[in-house]
């Protein structure tokens, strides 16, 4: 005993000299400085954003999350000696510079801020700073800025000059959306914002050349109170032989003359053929009377049809110019996968006066991607949150009828780790490799909407595709193996930026099922059917309807959301041709199709995210989710893969892949997947830098799965809403993420803080050892 605590003493004060002697705070130190480790600003006014007051403090806090900060450690003890090529490529490579505090930065920087707040509508504010020594690291140092912000100046009066007549029909049209309220803090950055939206406005009108430059303000202050007058002033205009003469004319507003198309930019800029000039009509032109018009500058054949383009671009001829047209048009034809990039501009033309109208032409320049691709590769996947590897071959034909369709055939086969114990006797074996599964898949992607009549019509500026996709596939697992064909038919479409829309009319499944005798024997000990019926040989008929919002696209967007709604049914149309046809129940009593019965069900699942940006790559992220499944008429449960399931990387990280539940459900013997009718389940996590690219996570997850109704064979395994604050389980962890930018490698640690399958459900002091504790390995955030 004296032994051992003599050899851990001595380790012990070994690795403090060797700290001690290796610390950079000592070199900070001896410069006679401070190492600035943090920056806080405090705000008596909750409209003053904290976040961009710290980006106007001039000296910025030294990088690093942990107290240790490594960064700096390797810059200072790479910078001791003489130095060489290679101590000075791994200190600038890996080392981070400390930053060393500076008072004068801090007055600049309480001036700056003093500035921003003048411009938010704070005339009067009250700033002061205090500087905290750390007393554990002696040469560290942090500021915080105190901010009293006073009484702001509000907005007493909003009034337009608008000269112009025309410019004014618009702007009148649009005041709903009017940044400007009456009351409001008179903040001249929200005002800068009204002149973009204006701006944007107007452009979309026709106003081909109108900038925020065009609007100014007039503003009488008087004692707190702020009366605004908004702007537009028309084209001044001064005389090339003297300065002092001018002339006031009208804003232009222009229109599209031409539209012009090179297919293949690229080819046609290189060679020395001549280019052709193919006239594309279709449609009707703005007047309502002359064909619409697109001229093709190509030499040769074009290989994409011009339909396509034509129904791609949303641009018209005739009509008003419309910068969210242009964008809409640029952003649809490279969501085309035959398109590599895309060039779209606009010109005055030379005839600008005609019929009292400004004119544009517009010359849309493209880029192919080479038709055929063939690509081998290999993948990571998280499949449910069991970790595997797979490889995949992939042929495309990006453009097989001419018309922009992309034709895919896929061949893939891959191995998956799951934590599913064998046993043999009394002894128990942990396979790595334990699910296998591999297969093939066709499929073609066309950018349209293929209805065989009109029910949906979204016009030009909407992003559509219809998806026909069949498929072929085995998987063995420990328990079963299956064998899996499919075919599919979906439509996709976006109402909005924020808005997809995921219709599938008809998806076929049919599955079928070999048991392990093992697995058979445990199915065959069970009373209830739902169960068994899981793991039976069946048929999936589907129709589905998926709901997306989400603002993700949008890029300066702070906090981000992601909701998902799903509904499903099968076997419906079946039933009614079954029962309208008086067609004869089988002994077995349920109806069949091709020799396996066919489910019937309706299911139904949400999914919400939501992500508040902290500031220096931190991150909360929330989640919820819950669903529900309810089989009737054909089937007694719902098939296994329309199941709920809780545990593994990617959501209950307190628990195995599938080992929650359902409810209060406890059997420590049962090691098979388990399932649930219904699944509620929710998820905070923090995420933060630790050091370049590894990344590290704080998170809670609480959740459950439950049968829809009392089970002899999963006792207390039904949903009780009287005592259901029992039947939730919770865990928390920290986890590590291992950002290599083309890829994300997650190792999460996770404790069960209460376990409802336990009578003491909470967790114990003895509880907290690492033996207790659950890993889990993932690729990629697991929401």
């Amino acid at each position: 005993m004296n032994r051992r605590f003599l050899i851990y003493s001595f380790l012990l004060l070994s690795i403090s000299l060797l700290v001690s002697s290796c610390n950079p705070e000592r070199r900070i130190q001896r410069r006679g400085g401070y190492m600035l480790t943090r920056n806080t600003v405090k705000t008596d006014n909750s409209y003053i954003p904290t976040e961009e007051i710290e980006g106007f403090v001039q000296q910025k806090a030294t990088p690093g999350k942990i107290a240790l900060r490594p960064g700096v450690w390797i810059y200072e003890g790479f910078s001791k000696g003489k130095q060489k090529k290679f101590k000075t490529k791994i200190r600038e490579k890996y080392g981070t510079a400390p930053v060393i505090l500076d008072s004068n930065q801090i007055i600049n920087s309480e001036l700056n801020i003093r500035l921003y707040l003048k411009n938010k509508g704070f005339y009067h504010p009250t700033i002061s700073h205090r500087i905290k020594f750390s007393k554990l690291w002696k040469s560290r140092a942090s500021v915080t800025y105190n901010i009293k912000a006073g009484t702001p100046c509000v907005v007493s009066g909003i009034h337009y000059s608008l000269p112009d007549a025309e410019i004014a029909s618009f702007f009148y049209q649009d005041t709903s959306t009017s940044l400007l309220k009456l009351g409001m803090i008179y903040d001249t950055y929200r005002l800068d914002d009204e002149r973009d939206r204006v701006s944007s406005a107007l452009r979309q009108q026709g106003y081909f050349n109108f900038s925020k430059s065009n609007i100014s303000y007039l503003v009488d202050t008087v004692n707190q109170k702020a009366d605004v007058t908004l702007v537009i002033e028309n084209l001044t205009k001064y005389s090339q032989s003297s300065s002092d003469s001018s002339s006031v004319s009208k804003i232009p507003r222009y229109f599209i003359r031409n539209l012009y198309i090179q297919p293949n930019f690229e080819q046609n800029s290189l060679s020395t053929v001549a280019q052709d000039t193919l006239v594309y009509t279709f449609g009707k032109n703005a007047d309502g009377i002359d064909p619409q018009k697109f001229y093709f500058l190509q030499s040769g054949r074009s290989r994409l049809n011009p339909s396509v383009l034509s129904n791609t671009i949303s641009l018209r001829t005739g009509q008003a110019y419309d910068q969210e047209m242009v964008t809409q048009s640029y952003k649809r034809l490279i969501s085309l996968p035959v398109i590599r990039s895309a060039n779209i501009t606009l010109s005055p033309a030379d005839s600008a006066n005609t019929e009292g109208k400004r004119w544009l032409d517009c010359m849309v320049k493209l880029t192919r991607n080479p038709v055929n691709l063939l690509s081998l590769g290999t993948e990571g996947t998280n499949s449910a949150g069991s970790l595997g590897m797979g490889v995949n071959i992939l042929y495309q034909n990006r453009n097989i009828f001419r018309r922009a369709e992309t034709f895919r055939l896929k061949i893939n086969s891959g191995a998956e780790l799951q934590g599913t114990l064998s046993q043999s006797g009394n002894e128990k074996k942990l396979w790595v490799f334990n699910a296998l599964e591999s297969g093939i898949e066709t499929g073609i992607d066309i950018p349209r909407l293929l209805l065989p009549f009109p029910i949906l019509k979204p016009d030009r500026t909407q992003l559509t595709r219809t998806s026909i996709t069949a498929g072929f596939g085995f998987e063995t697992r420990p328990d079963y193996s299956r064998r899996i064909s499919t075919f599919s038919g979906s439509y996709q479409w976006s109402s909005s930026p924020w808005f997809r829309h995921i219709f599938t009319p008809l998806e076929l499944n049919f599955v079928r099922i070999e048991k392990d005798s093992a697995f058979n024997a445990y199915l065959n000990s069970l009373t209830d059917p739902q169960f068994i019926g899981q793991y039976n040989d069946h048929l999936l008929t589907m129709i589905r309807y998926s709901l997306i919002y989400s603002n993700q696209s949008e890029i300066k967007q702070k906090n981000l959301f992601f909701l998902r709604l799903n509904a499903e049914t099968s076997g419906n149309m079946f039933r009614l041709l079954d029962q309208s046809g008086n067609q004869q129940l089988p002994e077995g009593g349920y109806y069949e199709r091709f020799g396996v019965r066919y489910a019937q069900y309706i299911r139904f699942d949400v999914d919400y995210r939501k992500y508040w940006k902290q500031g220096d790559a931190q991150t909360l992220a929330f989640r919820i989710m819950g669903g529900s499944g309810i089989p009737y008429g054909n089937s007694d449960g719902i098939p296994f893969e329309k199941s709920f399931w809780l545990g593994g990387a990617n959501d209950m990280r307190g628990w195995k892949l599938r080992s929650l539940g359902p409810g209060g459900f406890t059997n420590d013997s049962v090691r098979y997947d388990r399932t649930g009718d219904l699944m509620a389940y929710t998820s905070l996590e923090y995420r933060f830098p630790i050091y370049s690219f590894l990344n590290g996570g704080l998170f809670a997850d609480a959740g459950n799965i439950w049968l829809r109704k009392e089970n002899s064979d999963f006792p207390d395994g039904n949903i009780d809403f009287g005592h259901l604050g029992k039947q939730i389980a919770l865990d928390a962890g920290f986890g590590f993420r291992f950002d290599f930018s083309f890829f994300i490698f997650r190792l999460d640690w996770a404790l069960r803080l209460k376990n409802p399958q336990l009578e003491s459900q909470w967790f114990q002091p003895e509880d907290f050892r690492l033996r207790k504790a659950v890993w889990n390995f993932g690729i990629g955030y697991p929401f």
